[in-house]
């Protein structure tokens, strides 16, 4: 697990950042934005850590004692493409960052050593045509707790967890541990992105069949998390809606829908029944009665087979509406469908015409 050791920002300093962001964004700066939940000042990195190490670490973090101190930030800078915030000459801050080291180094942890120098990172990889100026506002924080936290690569980039807390008052705090289930569940999400639509962020290609080689798969999932060949072959057995499929031998892998990406996974094209049922949320409801159900992004529009499934795939973007589609009249009219081999209903486009509510929240 990577984990390092760091100080959370008020929610004014991180909204001075969020704001300095977005009007880099208008300037036409690109890049790596951090997300607001995710700006944090970095006391010490630890890296990669086994269990062992990181007990030591919450041992050292419990001992740790400090009193409350303010942390008012103003500068900005860059290191190469990267663009930083930083506070004012804050030598308590100083003080728990040189005191805290000296712990982690005399409990054995290791750590990097470079100089500290307090900045909490904006963007990477930070690409712009023109020149740019950075417009930080003055903002203050009472730092009152520090904790150890694990870094993980999620779905949308990186996801930090706080693993140990301890506070000005000497009061900790410690997170539970995922149980099994939860943490196949994470996975199987990040699976489900890379396969679907980007797999570029674990280091692999697909082929024009959205196949990935499962060795070099397993190879870069297991770069953030603990993955291996027989817990590939049970997220892939136990997924509840069939997301995923091996070719014959296993050595390829492959999603059977929902793909963002221009692949051709080979959907068998088949007479739809008469009526086939959408779920989404309420705040799509008047764009569909204009404008038809489009694939958003996929490369197909996927269809329910009853409608207590599009309820529950209506809910996940808000208070649920569910459309009935006339799809027997659809086919009729020359519209395709395709069934994936998990069972989903595809088509290109609903439009208007084919489409009715069918129920929606009182």
């Amino acid at each position: 697990m990577r984990l390092f050791i760091g100080i959370h920002l008020s929610k004014s300093q991180r909204r001075a950042i969020a704001r300095a962001q977005a009007d880099l964004k208008r300037q036409g700066v690109t890049g790596r934005f951090t997300p607001e939940e995710n700006l944090h000042l970095t006391l010490a990195f630890l890296g990669e850590c086994d269990p062992n190490q990181r007990d030591t670490a919450v041992h050292v973090l419990k001992k740790m004692r400090f009193a409350s101190f303010h942390l008012k930030l103003s500068q900005s800078g860059r290191f190469g493409d990267t663009i930083w915030a930083a506070p004012d000459s804050q030598p308590k801050l100083a003080e728990l960052a040189g005191r805290l080291r000296q712990a982690l180094e005399r409990a054995g942890i290791a750590y990097d050593r470079k100089p500290f120098r307090p900045h909490i990172t904006m963007l990477r990889r930070a690409k712009s045509a023109a020149p740019f100026d950075v417009h930080l506002d003055r903002a203050d924080g009472v730092v009152t707790r520090i904790a150890l936290i694990q870094s993980e690569l999620g779905a949308n980039g990186p996801r930090y967890t706080d693993i140990f807390t301890v506070d000005d008052r000497g009061r900790t705090w410690r997170r539970k541990p995922d149980t099994p289930a939860k943490r196949m569940t994470r996975d199987s999400k990040f699976l489900s992105l890379v396969l679907r639509h980007h797999p570029e962020k674990i280091g692999i290609t697909l082929d024009r069949h959205g196949w990935a080689d499962v060795d070099a798969l397993i190879a870069g999932m297991a770069r953030t998390r603990t993955f291996d060949r027989p817990y590939l072959e049970k997220i892939v057995r136990t997924d509840a809606k069939q997301r995923y499929a091996f070719n014959a031998d296993h050595t390829k892998i492959r999603a059977n829908q929902g793909h963002s990406i221009p692949v051709d996974v080979e959907p068998e094209q088949l007479t739809p029944p008469d009526i086939l049922w959408h779920g989404t949320g309420e705040k799509s409801v008047a764009a569909i009665l204009s404008e038809g159900i489009r694939p958003m992004g996929r490369l197909y529009v996927h269809l329910s087979k009853d409608p207590e499934t599009a309820k529950k795939v209506g809910s996940r973007h808000g208070r649920p509406v569910v459309f009935q589609i006339d799809a027997g009249r659809m086919a009729k009219d020359g519209l395709v469908f395709y069934l994936s081999a998990n069972g989903i209903w595809m088509t290109k486009v609903v439009p208007p015409a084919y489409l009715k509510i069918f129920s929606r929240p009182s």
